[in-house]
C-alpha cells in the first residue's frame, strides 16, 4: 500500500512537471523518502521566484517593504488562479472564496485582528462592511498603483470604479465560502462575476 502510494505521488508529480502555464511554477523534481524517525518525507522542488511569492507580495515581511499589487493585478491574478482550479480540481470553491478574501482584504482568516471588530471569521469581517463601508476592509495599499521604479503613482482607476470593483468582489468571496455548501456558487458563476467585475473596471 505504502509503495503504491508513493508511486501515485511520484506519478503525479510528473504529470505536474510536464504542465506549462505563465501562472504556474515549474517543478523540477519531487523527492520521496523517511526522515531520521522513519516518517514518511516527500517534498517538490520548485524554480526559484526572483520575485518572490504571492503570499510575500500580499504580506511583506517587513516595514519598509515597498512592494504593492494593484487593484487590476491582484484581480487578473484571481481570476487566472480561479481558471486553472476549476480546470484541474473541478474547483474547490470554499478555499476559492477564501482566497478571495485574503487577497483584497490583506487578512489572513486566523488573523486576531479580524475579532477587534466583534467578526468571529474573515467572511463576517468583509460581510459587516459591504456595501457602504468596503475601503474600510480593503487592503489599505490597493488603490495605489507602481511604475517601473517601484515608486508610489496616483491610482489610475476612478474610486467609485474601485468601490464598485471591490464590493462585487467581496460578495463573490462570500457566496464562495458561505459556510453552507448548498448556498455556495460554483467556480463557473464566480469567474464570470470577476470577469465583468474587471470588465467594468477597465471601462472606466
Amino acid at each position: 500500500m505504502e509503495d503504491g502510494a508513493n508511486k501515485s505521488f511520484l506519478a503525479e508529480c510528473e504529470t505536474l512537471r510536464n504542465i506549462r502555464h505563465r501562472n504556474l511554477i515549474k517543478i523540477i523534481t519531487a523527492c520521496s523518502s523517511t526522515d531520521f524517525k522513519g516518517n514518511d518525507f516527500k517534498a517538490l522542488v520548485f524554480e526559484f521566484m526572483s520575485n518572490g511569492s504571492l503570499d510575500n507580495w500580499l504580506h511583506p515581511s517587513y516595514q519598509g517593504d515597498n512592494r504593492n499589487l494593484t487593484l487590476l493585478e491582484r484581480l487578473n491574478i484571481s481570476i487566472d488562479y480561479g481558471i486553472c482550479n476549476q480546470l484541474s480540481t473541478e474547483g474547490d470553491v470554499y478555499s476559492y472564496g477564501i482566497l478571495l478574501l485574503e487577497i483584497f482584504s490583506g487578512k489572513r482568516p486566523t488573523e486576531s485582528s479580524i475579532q477587534i471588530d466583534g467578526a468571529c471569521n474573515l467572511q463576517d469581517y468583509v460581510r459587516e462592511a459591504l456595501p457602504k463601508r468596503v475601503m474600510d476592509v480593503a487592503h489599505p495599499r490597493i488603490g495605489l498603483d507602481q511604475d517601473e521604479h517601484d515608486l508610489i503613482v496616483k491610482q489610475s482607476h476612478s474610486r467609485d470604479a474601485m468601490l464598485t470593483c471591490l464590493t462585487s468582489i467581496f460578495e463573490v468571496g462570500i457566496l464562495c465560502s458561505d459556510e453552507n455548501p448548498q448556498k455556495r456558487i460554483d467556480m463557473g458563476v464566480a469567474l464570470k462575476k470577476l470577469l465583468v467585475a474587471r470588465d467594468q473596471l477597465l471601462q472606466q
